[in-house]
């Protein structure tokens, strides 16, 4: 099995509403959106009764062009439901603010006014997305509040160019009281935001499941210049202070 084109299959049924067609190996046109997702694989594993695929899946307004990319991990019984686990990961949680963004409805996405050094911004919020949370314990966002909303603080404080921006959110705790934790401010590390979110995860109760998580995906659209265009800043422009 071609994991990536599987994983495209599976992405196109995902965006139906959006016009998707397959233009080449593993990319996706999604056009009523004008953007261009392509899966890519980083890593597969099997081991007795599980499966593993972790993928990087990017958005992007032009073919071939760097774009908005979160990882996405997957795992199941057997590699074609793990793939089909890491693009349900991302049609749940970042495609409805994708599509918020680029003026479609979506009602499980929050937009919201955020200031910092570098101007104002309409910060579009995604779903929150759990695992390792039983159906049996009270409802799990008591343990974790908004994780966009906690780092509202710190991009307060950033200078960030009025363009559009965006923020892949993840932590974790496994049963034995480890915790981690990955925040990408346009596509790269951001540790101001990785911080605030192993500090949440860190307090979460102990559990029996082998791992908890929660993640989380927003975009910042600026209060002037171009709200579209996706720009992935370079490492100059960040060392410069101009990302």
């Amino acid at each position: 099995m071609d994991n990536v084109n599987h994983g495209i299959d599976l992405l196109v049924e995902v965006t139906e509403e959006y016009a998707p067609n397959q233009v080449g190996n593993g990319i996706a046109h999604l056009q009523k959106l004008g953007l261009f997702v392509e899966i890519r694989e980083v890593q597969t594993m099997e081991a007795g009764a599980m499966a593993l695929f972790i993928s990087e899946i990017i958005a992007s307004d032009a073919r071939g062009k760097k774009g908005i990319g979160i990882t996405c991990v997957g795992h199941a019984a057997d590699m074609a439901s793990a793939v089909g686990n890491a693009v349900g990961q991302w049609g749940l949680g970042v495609l409805p603010v994708l599509a918020r963004w680029r003026g479609e409805h979506s009602c499980v996405t929050v937009d919201r006014p955020i200031g910092t050094r570098g101007g104002q911004f309409d910060l579009l919020v995604g779903p929150t997305i759990g695992r390792g949370w039983s159906e049996e314990e009270t409802d799990p966002t008591e343990h974790f509040p908004n994780f966009s909303a906690l780092l509202e603080g710190p991009l307060a404080h950033h200078r960030l160019a009025q363009r559009v921006h965006w923020l892949e959110m993840y932590a974790c705790k496994s049963k034995a009281g480890e915790v981690d934790a990955t925040c990408r401010l346009d596509n790269y590390d951001w540790s101001p935001g990785r911080r605030v979110l192993a500090n949440v995860a860190s307090g979460w109760p102990d559990s029996d499941a082998p791992l908890r998580s929660h993640r989380q995906f927003s975009i910042l659209m600026p209060g002037s210049g171009d709200r579209q265009a996706i720009v992935v800043p370079s490492f100059w422009r960040r060392l410069f202070g101009m990302a």
